[in-house]
């Protein structure tokens, strides 16, 4: 083909390519200025300007092109593939199999749902002591596994002691009303004229009186952890922050009346939950009334509040 250099030649006038079997574009910067003659006959394979009297050379696809043409159908492949893992993933949260070490969706799915005596007799081993968390002036909590591999709490209680229906009334009205990740998370009710139980979301790691005075323990919730300053500022913090929702932030306000540590249990990160509203007050914004609990005195020596 014809050199693009010939055009830094200012001295040529005159060029004779005839009958070379050149082939290939005719570089239109060569003959711009008209000021050299070429004689191009007997080269069929050349094309170039019109000034030339030579054929227009057919539009080259370029790089740009070629990309476009490769790229629609990369994109079009990853697009299918990446919606074709997107359904696979909701379809196996949606339908496939439940994920029980999700507890929050997992307990959602709890609370819709009834839980019978005889399940829990069996979930508790006919409510054995070998199973038995604690102890209190209203009844027993007891550790249970449903049929599904779930722990449990079940708080049942002592239909015989004074004013255990009242406490059964005050501490479902509480927590059908309050809902905070540092609040025990109840998952049902249980009820009949010979009995009467609470569900809860079990808590791994037992009530902080465990780990702060080890040697009062009995109960079969768990080891004993060597509570650090960080722990124990963390566990404090949360402490605070579920006490602070239920004065200022729950749908209605709500006194616990027996704070202490065999009420904050700990779940397996070691995060504290405000448990026990079993002589909880409710109020209103222009009263501070007992709305629940007829106790004259409420709560345990040392913890109640002023």
């Amino acid at each position: 083909t014809v050199p693009v250099s010939l055009k830094n030649l200012k001295v040529l006038h005159y060029v004779n390519f005839s009958f070379n079997n050149l082939t290939g574009q005719i570089p239109a910067e060569v003959f711009r200025n008209g000021s050299i003659v070429v004689s191009l006959d007997g080269n069929p394979g050349l094309c170039g300007p019109r000034v030339l009297s030579l054929p227009t050379c057919p539009k080259q696809r370029g790089h740009s092109a070629l990309l476009k043409k490769v790229r629609i159908p990369i994109f079009v492949v990853t697009a299918c593939i990446l919606l074709g893992l997107l359904f696979g993933f909701l379809w196996q949260c949606n339908l496939g199999t439940p994920r029980f070490n999700s507890p929050e969706s997992f307990l959602k799915k709890l609370e819709r749902r009834k839980i019978l005596y005889e399940e829990l007799a069996a979930a508790t081993n006919g409510f054995n002591d070998a199973n038995l968390l604690g102890t209190g002036s209203f009844g027993s909590v007891y550790k249970g596994i449903l049929s599904d591999g779930t722990f449990i709490a079940v708080k049942v209680l002592n239909l015989q002691a004074e004013q255990v229906h009242s406490s059964f009334k005050a501490e479902c009205n509480v927590l059908q009303k309050v809902r905070h990740q540092n609040l025990v998370k109840i998952i049902t009710s249980c009820s009949n004229p010979y009995f009467r139980g609470l569900v809860f979301e079990f808590m791994f790691n037992g009530s902080l009186e465990k780990h702060l005075y080890p040697e009062r323990d009995h109960s079969n919730d768990g080891e004993v952890c060597e509570l650090g300053f960080k722990t124990r500022l963390q566990i404090a913090t949360d402490i605070a922050n579920g006490m602070e929702y239920l004065h200022h932030y729950s749908s209605i306000q709500v006194v616990h009346c027996n704070l202490k540590p065999s009420n904050v249990l700990l779940d397996e990160d070691m995060t504290a939950h405000v448990a026990d509203f079993g002589i909880a007050r409710l109020t209103t914004a222009t009263s501070t009334d007992s709305l629940v609990s007829t106790l004259t005195v409420k709560g345990s020596i040392g913890y109640i509040p002023p």
